[in-house]
């Protein structure tokens, strides 16, 4: 990915058929895209809220706004053990890594298959999510025959992709990094934007200040990035996110051993005691 400094300096790249790539540059900071905001009719948040060039996203005048209540994304789901305790904590979506070996938490699609049965079994409610990098056509094909609700795009989004997904697609965006053209912005497939730091996974939290004049427009805002069960109160409040989405803060220490159901359960709760005090 390109070192970008900018956002709002946003241009597309086309290529070829497969190789057709929808990305940008530009910085979170001043970024201006979008005028008005309307949240997606999945979720129904934050309808109306849109900020005004002077004052930034951040600072909606919004009474919704004011009654912002966050989805929870569990993510990096690797075993049937995370299965268990993310149904019994009925998170609003579950992310699992697809065709991208560098990562620990990395699944073949077959097991990631098995697991999304699992979770439409004990808990409907959760919404699978297919974490991807530079997904083919022939990937997006096979995420869908699976049974994802989402599909999370880091990378290149290619235009065949974007053009022929049949379901919701999370457009992420490394802050630091080029990401997304005006027309993914615009397209109605992409639902929300996933706001994570220069190396998702690392669990490194990014500066949130960079979203002070950031305008999610109608896309739900989903910010990653370095959370756990001690910040995310503290990210409900600055950044005022649609869901947020946790991977390693909720892990065990030392060697990868999947997700701590206690700090999954603590995690939960935080978010859930901010819904109550608002």
């Amino acid at each position: 990915m390109m070192e970008s400094k900018e956002l709002n300096q946003v241009a597309g790249a086309g290529a070829s058929k497969g190789m057709n790539a929808s990305s940008g540059t530009g910085s979170l900071k001043g970024m201006n895209a979008l005028k008005g905001a309307g949240a997606s009719s999945e979720t129904g948040a934050l309808k109306g809220a849109g900020s005004s060039s002077e004052t930034g996203a951040l600072k909606e005048t919004s009474a919704s706004l004011e009654n912002h209540s966050p989805e929870v994304k569990i993510c990096g789901i690797t075993r049937r053990e995370d299965v268990e305790v993310v149904s019994s904590m009925e998170a609003d979506y579950a992310g699992f890594i697809l065709y991208f070996p560098k990562s620990k938490r990395n699944l073949s699609l077959d097991l990631a298959a098995n697991l999304v049965q699992e979770f439409k079994r004990q808990s409907p409610h959760t919404k699978c999510v297919a974490v991807t990098v530079s997904p083919t056509h022939m990937q997006m094909e096979e995420i869908v025959r699976a049974g994802f609700h989402l599909l999370q795009v880091h990378g290149v989004l290619a235009e065949d992709v974007l053009a022929d997904c049949p379901i919701p697609i999370w457009r992420a965006l490394n802050i630091t990094d080029s990401i997304v053209t005006k027309e993914a912005m615009q397209s109605p497939k992409i639902s929300g934007i996933v706001l994570d730091g220069k190396q998702p996974g690392s669990g490194e939290c990014f500066d949130w200040e960079l979203l002070e004049e950031y305008n999610r427009g109608d896309k739900l805002l989903i910010l990653a990035g370095g959370l756990s069960p001690e910040n995310v109160e503290e990210a409900i409040q600055r950044v005022h996110p649609d869901v947020v989405d946790v991977s390693s803060g909720v892990e065990y220490e030392g060697e990868f051993r999947g997700k701590d159901p206690k700090k999954v359960k603590a995690f939960i709760q935080e978010v859930r005691r901010w819904r109550r005090f608002i």
